[in-house]
């Protein structure tokens, strides 16, 4: 498995868990997300690991049934 297949962009992170963007945002500037651990940005986009959203929200169930939805 590559590591991409581990890398939501902070919009698809959002929208499977359900959350707001700048939520993600306000998480990286509070340290519960990691820059350079968690998470990173790629010029102006902010792309996050699916093992960081599922240690701080709601673990994977909401990853595991997009996935579902997708056909993997």
């Amino acid at each position: 498995m590559s590591a991409f297949n581990e890398m939501l962009s902070f919009g698809e992170a959002s929208e499977i868990w359900g959350l707001e963007s700048s939520t993600l945002r306000k998480a990286v500037a509070a340290g519960k997300l990691v820059a350079g651990e968690d998470c990173r940005k790629f010029g102006k986009q902010w792309v996050v690991l699916v093992s960081a959203m599922a240690r701080e929200y709601r673990g994977y169930t909401p990853w595991n049934e997009y996935k579902e939805r997708q056909g993997h």
